[in-house]
């Protein structure tokens, strides 16, 4: 377990801080993310946002942690993703599901995304559930949405 899921399991906070290139600052947001959020993500991403990429999720531990595939993370376990494009298989943690979001929220800042909200919250779309995940297995995004191919609004590393 990472210090961010430590501090993150205290009370569902997490700080996010980036260089926003606008103001030539750093910025530092405080951002909830409760385990139903963690869940919505999921299951958001699974249901629609990963199909174009992912071919097939199925838990990682013998038992259920909650009802779904999509609960079972902000819960402690993992969930392995199929990736149609690869034969490799990618495991979906708490640990780096956390640090997905902390790019994509900063992204989504940067980038001024129509996800992010003037109070500072996310709307949980297809293509922003998708992409925490994607930076939460690759540290990038590898299969942008149509919408964003050919422009400058995600970062590969």
């Amino acid at each position: 377990m990472n210090s961010l899921t430590k501090l993150w399991q205290e009370n569902h906070n997490i700080k996010i801080t980036f260089y926003c290139p606008d103001c030539r600052e750093y910025k530092s947001h405080i951002v909830e993310l409760t385990p139903d959020m963690v869940d919505e993500i999921l299951l958001i991403g699974f249901m629609f946002g990963i199909r174009h990429w992912c071919c097939k999720t199925e838990i990682l531990e013998s038992n259920y942690l909650g009802m779904y595939d999509s609960e079972q993370v902000s819960r402690g376990g993992s969930v392995i993703l199929y990736d149609r494009n690869e034969t490799g298989v990618h495991i979906l943690n708490l640990d780096n599901l956390l640090v997905g979001f902390c790019e994509v929220y900063a992204m989504s800042v940067i980038y001024h995304w129509e996800e992010h909200k003037a109070d500072g919250r996310l709307y949980f779309s297809n293509r922003l559930c998708d992409y925490i995940i994607q930076y939460a297995l690759f540290e990038e995004i590898k299969y942008p949405h149509i919408e964003d191919k050919g422009g400058n609004c995600y970062v590969n590393k």
